[in-house]
């Protein structure tokens, strides 16, 4: 990330709020109110169930961020298709390492402590347990290969592959002809799972980070009006949600909106801000475990606290602590240094490919004007 624009630092207070809409998106989505007979502490069901559609917003947040931090990756090289490659291949490898690692865990949490089926899992219409669905769930591709997965929310993980493969296509694209990817993406492809990606391209290509953050230090005017805006689409953004039920609309322009919010306001808040990076380091973890937790292995514990606020705040502190403990357990087995030599392995590798195929053309080059 930028050091005058976005930080990192800014995009772990982003996660950790990205978190918190995640958690009461996915515990009280559809009909878990009237099926588990959850209390509503306001008995306001509209209202709670627009609040409910409006944390599948998240989305745009994490996403928005992934493109924009990958984008600064991108121009922070020499424009060669090598680098190109060797940071989409760096980053598809951390992806579903982190995938495997959790998934190893829950697949022998199933089994051995909650004693349930994995076989079940992995059957076809016929009946017979095919192996190699549990290697696509494993590396996260089980969504983009339409095979059975473990957990149904893994499926950003196929999602998340695409984006990190299609971003050095979109980065291109867009530093060719600007502006105009925006009409090609929102109008041809109609994506809006696209149309975040392009806009995170935008955000770093154009550093609007670093000018919204000059502009708003230069003066209180321009920092308040910047407020008054973020605030309206914010209302905007639930207004199409509650009104529609939908958030794809809303779902192009709302992790940017998300992103100006805490770059400029919360990550202000001394001790908000703290907190939010510190949930924003387990982000991840507690976004493949929290699913397992409510709907797979404990969803009548959870439910059994009846009141809606106490059952979100258990199931946070359940996902916290499950995410504390298997991130301190990668730590300890030194997991991420090993994906890190992978890492290193497989750019040696591009490398010498890559040179051999570069040699290969001047050689062609040098028979031809011979």
């Amino acid at each position: 990330m930028k050091k005058e624009g976005f930080t990192k630092e800014h995009s772990l207070i982003l996660k950790g709020c990205m978190v918190f809409m995640l958690l009461f998106h996915h515990v009280f989505f559809g009909n878990a109110v009237t099926d588990e007979g959850i209390i509503l502490c306001t008995g306001r069901v509209n209202l709670f169930y627009n609040m409910v559609s409006y944390g599948k917003l998240c989305l745009s947040g994490f996403a928005f961020i992934s493109a924009y931090g990958i984008t600064c990756q991108l121009m922070s090289c020499q424009g060669r298709m090598r680098d190109y490659l060797e940071i989409t291949v760096n980053r598809l490898v951390k992806l579903s390492a982190s995938c495997v690692f959790v998934y190893v865990i829950a697949i022998f949490y199933k089994r051995f402590v909650v004693v349930q089926s994995i076989k079940d899992i992995y059957r076809d219409m016929s009946g017979p347990f095919h192996p190699p669905y549990m290697l696509l769930d494993a590396l996260g591709l089980a969504d983009l290969f339409d095979t059975p997965t473990f957990n149904v929310t893994w499926w950003y993980f196929s999602y998340a592959i695409m984006l990190i493969c299609a971003l050095p296509a979109i980065f291109v694209l867009y530093r060719k002809i600007r502006i105009f990817t925006f009409p090609l993406v929102m109008f041809f492809l109609d994506d809006s799972m696209v149309g975040i990606a392009a806009l995170g391209v935008l955000f770093a290509y154009e550093d609007v980070f670093g000018k919204l953050r000059a502009a708003a230090h230069k003066d209180r005017r321009i920092w308040a009006g910047i407020l008054v805006f973020c605030l309206v689409a914010i209302a905007c953004s639930y207004s199409i949600v509650a009104y529609e039920r939908d958030s794809d609309s809303a779902m192009y322009w709302a992790g940017a909106v998300y992103a100006v919010t805490v770059m400029l306001y919360l990550s202000k808040i001394p001790v908000f801000s703290t907190v939010m990076k510190w949930i924003g380091r387990h982000s991840a973890t507690i976004f493949m475990t929290h699913t397992l937790i409510y709907m797979y292995f404990y969803k009548e514990f959870i439910n059994s606290f009846r009141q809606d606020y106490l059952i979100y705040i258990v199931l946070f502190v359940c996902s916290m602590a499950t995410a504390v403990v298997i991130d301190a357990l990668r730590r300890l087995v030194r997991y991420d240094k090993l994906v890190a030599h992978i890492n290193e392995k497989i750019k040696g590798f591009l490398r010498t490919m890559t040179e051999g195929m570069s040699g290969e053309t001047h050689v062609r080059k040098g028979m031809e004007q011979l």
